[in-house]
Formats: structure tokens, C-alpha cells, sequence
């Protein structure tokens, strides 16, 4: 294969390779907002979780004073 063809060839391989790093970093760019997204959604159902637990210590305690009246 002679220098003209290699260099075609060299080319084609550098134009692959860059749409392939183009592609990469959209991926990365789309995982990246998604890993954001869900921190946020675990954040939210944390809170979530505690309120919830708040509100059913009280209601335990709400429930065991009626029961004692």
C-alpha cells in the first residue's frame, strides 16, 4: 500500500475516531445530567422518608395517649 493510500486510510481512521469522541462525550454529558437527576430524586425521597417517619412517631404517640384515655 503506497504512502497516498495510507494516508487515505489514516484519514478515514481519524474521522471514525473523532464522531466516536463526539459521540463519548454526549454520553458522558447525558450520564452526567441523569447521575444530577437522580441524586436530587434520592435527596427528595430521603426527605420524603424522614417526614414520613416524623409524622408516624407521632401518630404512634397520638394513638397510644387516646388509648390511655
Amino acid at each position: 500500500m503506497g504512502f497516498g493510500a495510507n494516508t487515505r486510510e489514516f484519514h478515514a481512521f481519524t474521522r471514525e475516531f473523532r464522531a466516536n469522541t463526539r459521540e463519548f462525550h454526549a454520553f458522558t454529558r447525558e450520564l452526567g445530567a441523569n447521575t444530577r437527576e437522580f441524586h436530587a430524586f434520592t435527596r427528595e425521597f430521603g426527605a420524603n422518608t424522614c417526614e414520613f417517619h416524623a409524622f408516624t412517631r407521632e401518630f404512634g404517640a397520638n394513638t397510644r395517649e387516646f388509648h390511655a384515655r
